[in-house]
């Protein structure tokens, strides 16, 4: 059920967690994970991709956190 208390306790977290890193820290961690890796399988770093990074691959990555 939605409730708006969870979904602002979820950005505080967010924002509590990463709020003081810096756009290229952030950007090293995304592309560190799962998700990332998986939407570039078989591409060498710097290619240009259009490949998509599915709802489900970061519903079972970031689900398992």
């Amino acid at each position: 059920m939605y409730s708006i208390d969870n979904e602002t306790e979820s950005i505080d977290i967010v924002l509590n967690s990463y709020g003081d890193k810096e756009p290229y820290d952030l950007r090293e961690l995304t592309h560190s994970e799962s998700p990332w890796k998986d939407a570039r399988a078989g591409l060498p770093e710097g290619v240009s991709s259009q490949n998509e990074i599915t709802l489900d691959s970061m519903a079972v990555y970031y689900g398992s956190l």
